[in-house]
């Protein structure tokens, strides 16, 4: 479930007599405040840079994410209207990337590589 609040934002009465406000209350929506603390998940990286001449240089990344240690995302409201919860259920994530740098002189220098990430979105 994703509840999505707006602070601030008045309504006007419409044709029916009801206002928009009044139906939103009816739907169990109330005017208050929120707020969400998100900490970020901490994160471990490994990198290697390494020159095999003075125009060859090659790297190497290896990066871990630690999702699981960010459970759920919560919304608490000021009014009494129960908290919004989104739980995640998400899994530690790696990443590995290698790379290559061609600098033959001059202004030009040439990159490239390849990434692999463990990516946490659900294509279903």
């Amino acid at each position: 479930m994703l509840s999505v609040y707006f602070s601030g934002f008045r309504w006007r009465r419409g044709q029916s007599g009801k206002s928009a406000a009044g139906v939103l209350t009816g739907a169990g929506l109330v005017d208050s405040n929120a707020k969400a603390n998100v900490t970020i998940p901490a994160t471990l990286c490994l990198s290697a840079h390494h020159g095999l001449s003075p125009a060859w240089t090659v790297m190497a990344d290896f990066t871990r994410t630690y999702w699981s240690d960010l459970p759920e995302l919560r919304v608490r409201f000021d009014s009494a209207q129960a908290d919004s919860v989104v739980t995640l259920g998400l899994k530690d994530a790696n990443r590995y990337s290698i790379g290559l740098i061609y600098a033959p002189g001059g202004a030009w220098t040439y990159r490239t590589g390849l990434a692999l990430d463990e990516a946490q979105i659900n294509w279903n």
